[in-house]
């Protein structure tokens, strides 16, 4: 038997931002809100050479991806937080996420709502 080296290659670039914003009007209360952005070009599988040190330039990939092995991505969120301490050792919090995820034109989850709703006493 004879064996032979197989060489990986993958490339994936995201850039992502987000910006926060904290109100704090007195001790007892406070309220955070944010946007957040996400654009991620990823490869769906590996390219891969067999004896070719160079799988970037001569590499395949295995699989039969409709649409190419690249994939773009889109992800917006937006959240808004609320605390409100009644007591040291009680408090309720209260929030709300939406996101919004797209994969190419039309995959992905799409818009989805996230709510919480937490009362803590201890």
């Amino acid at each position: 038997p004879a064996y032979n080296t197989t060489y990986f290659y993958q490339n994936s670039k995201q850039f992502r931002t987000e910006v926060k914003m904290l109100y704090t009007p007195t001790a007892k209360f406070y309220m955070l809100a944010g946007i957040e952005y996400r654009n991620s070009q990823l490869q769906g599988n590996y390219l891969n050479s067999i004896n070719i040190v160079t799988p970037e330039e001569q590499g395949t990939f295995s699989g039969d991806a409709r649409g190419g092995n690249q994939f773009a991505l889109n992800d917006y969120g937006l959240y808004v937080q609320a605390n409100q301490r009644f007591a040291k050792n009680f408090g309720i919090t209260a929030g709300v996420r939406v996101d919004n995820n797209r994969i190419r034109q039309n995959g992905g989850f799409g818009t989805e709502v996230s709510p919480r709703l937490v009362v803590d006493y201890g």
